[in-house]
This record gives C-alpha cells, sequence and structure tokens, in this order.
C-alpha cells in the first residue's frame, strides 16, 4: 500500500475501531495472525485477542479516546504519536473504577501488509496512567487539605526533611532529599492549614513493596508537631489507596522510637526488620496495615 493508504487504515484504525467502538471493524483493519502490544503493557496474539484486549479498554474507559498527534510513514511501516484520554468506570491493573479523569501519551509503531495491521507496538506513559487512576478525583483530595506539590512546595519539603530526624542521622542532604521528593514514581502531597501554609509532607511511592504503596517518607513542620498533622496525612494514604489495595506498608528507624509509636496507634505492625540497613548499629522496621 501507498504510505498515504496505510495512513489512512491508521486513522480509521483509531477514529473507527476505537474511538467509535467499531469492533466489527476487527475484521477489515487487523491480521488475523497480529501481534499487538497495547498501551497499557499487554501483548496478545491474533485478532481473538486483540479483540478481548480492546474490550478489556472498553470497560476500563467507555468513554476512552485516541487522539493522533502525528503519522509518520516509510514502506510498509507507520510510527503514530498519540494521547489517550477518558474516565477510569472499570478495573484496571487491580484496581476498580475510581472516576478519574486521565490523561496520557503514547507512540505506536504499526507493520502493515496486505491492506491490514501485521503488528502494532505500542508504548503509553503507565506510569502516569496508574498514577491519575490512583489520584482519583480532585476534590477526593481538596476535602482532606491535601495537594500535590507545586515546584516551591518541594523546595520546602527539601528544607523540612533535611532538617529533621531520621534524615540528619541518616546522613541525607539537601540535594539527596529534593532528588528523592523529584522522584518520577513517587506521590509526593502537602498537607496544608486552613490558610493554605504547608504543614507537613508525605512522600508515597504507588507500588513499593511487591506491588503494594509504601510511605516512602513523612514529615510535620516543628512549628505544628502535635496537632495531629502526621495522623492526617497517613489517614489520608489509607483513603486514597483503600478499596483498590488491599496493604499499605512503611519503614521506620530504630532510633525513631516516637514515630514508631504513631504508627502502632494508627494500625501499623512491624513485619520485617533490617539491621545495619543505612547505618551501623541501626535498624529499618518495615511495618505493615491491612486496609481492607
Amino acid at each position: 500500500m501507498p504510505i498515504g493508504e496505510n495512513h489512512q487504515l491508521i486513522e480509521r484504525y483509531y477514529n473507527e475501531l476505537w474511538n467509535e467502538w467499531k469492533l466489527d471493524l476487527i475484521g477489515e483493519l487487523i491480521a488475523r495472525d497480529i501481534e499487538f502490544r497495547g498501551s497499557i503493557g499487554t501483548t496478545v496474539r491474533g485478532a481473538d485477542a486483540f479483540r478481548e484486549y480492546v474490550l478489556t479498554i472498553r470497560d476500563a474507559f467507555p468513554d476512552f479516546h485516541n487522539t493522533i498527534r502525528e503519522l509518520i510513514g516509510e514502506g510498509g511501516r507507520v510510527a503514530a504519536r498519540l494521547t489517550y484520554s477518558g474516565t477510569h468506570r472499570g478495573e484496571l491493573f487491580g484496581m476498580a473504577g475510581t472516576g478519574a479523569k486521565v490523561r496520557y501519551d503514547g507512540v505506536a509503531i504499526f507493520a502493515i501488509a496486505d491492506r491490514r495491521i501485521q503488528s502494532g507496538y505500542v508504548i503509553g506513559d503507565t506510569a502516569a496512567l496508574r498514577r491519575q487512576m490512583i489520584l482519583g478525583p480532585e476534590e477526593c483530595r481538596r476535602d482532606a487539605g491535601m495537594a500535590l506539590a507545586t515546584r516551591a512546595e518541594e523546595e520546602w519539603a527539601a528544607d523540612l526533611m533535611s532538617a529533621s530526624e531520621p534524615w540528619i542521622t541518616l546522613g541525607r542532604g539537601r540535594a539527596l532529599c529534593l532528588r528523592s521528593l523529584r522522584n518520577p514514581a513517587h506521590l509526593l502531597f502537602i498537607a496544608h492549614d486552613e490558610e493554605g501554609r504547608p504543614r507537613g509532607f508525605l512522600l508515597l511511592h504507588p507500588e513499593g513493596v511487591v506491588g503494594a504503596p509504601y510511605v516512602r517518607s513523612i514529615a510535620v513542620d516543628p512549628a505544628c508537631r502535635g496537632e495531629g498533622v502526621g495522623t492526617r496525612m497517613l489517614e489520608f494514604a489509607e483513603r486514597l489507596f483503600g478499596g483498590k489495595v488491599r496493604d499499605i506498608f512503611l519503614c521506620v528507624s530504630s532510633f525513631n522510637p516516637a514515630a514508631r509509636r504513631l504508627y502502632e496507634r494508627l494500625g501499623y505492625r512491624m513485619v520485617g526488620e533490617f539491621p545495619d540497613y543505612v547505618i551501623a548499629g541501626a535498624s529499618e522496621v518495615l511495618m505493615h496495615k491491612r486496609l481492607v
């Protein structure tokens, strides 16, 4: 097929098969023995398996929409740059529908022969997708006084972190703290008071321990310690993941007994210990709580 016809085929593939859910086009546009890797990382083989993949996406995002940003063709291959969007209504990645509006980018490469797609390899920003599914609707966070950190608040959190225990004893300087807070795999939340001032931070890894969420770091401004800010942040983390996953984990240093008492009061229990893990003579204690 000429490059122009290949482009038209891919445009029909996205605009009609996907955006309008015209599944009867599978027989017309898709090779029977197609090899396909979708934007969520799932690989299937054969037209029937491809159809099941499409239905999986439709169940999770009934309003799933593909926006073509760019098409490039050469010979029997077409590359597409895309933006995907939709509302999370059904199960995906083990999470039931959250109602979150999602938007993530991807790139696809197709091999075309005999006027059908023979193979497709799609890479999607699944980290962004999972993050948006976990966060859920914006109002859920706003009501709790929690918000994702701004760039300036990342700097504020790094100042607080590097000047607090256990990071002083652990030898974590400000630069290392800021790097940890800006890790793209993590979610950094700021707890605000009624006047919108930052009062604490909560750093979460959504899949930090065998696929379960992990509280990587938590700290409270010294000016308001003892006012329940830490408790509020941990309860927020549990609400954030509650109904989506079963477990949540965190670690506490052995030389930080006050923090451990807080975690135990909130229902966390020790499940492991790592002696001399960061510094000699001290342990990191792994703690767990069942959410459901």
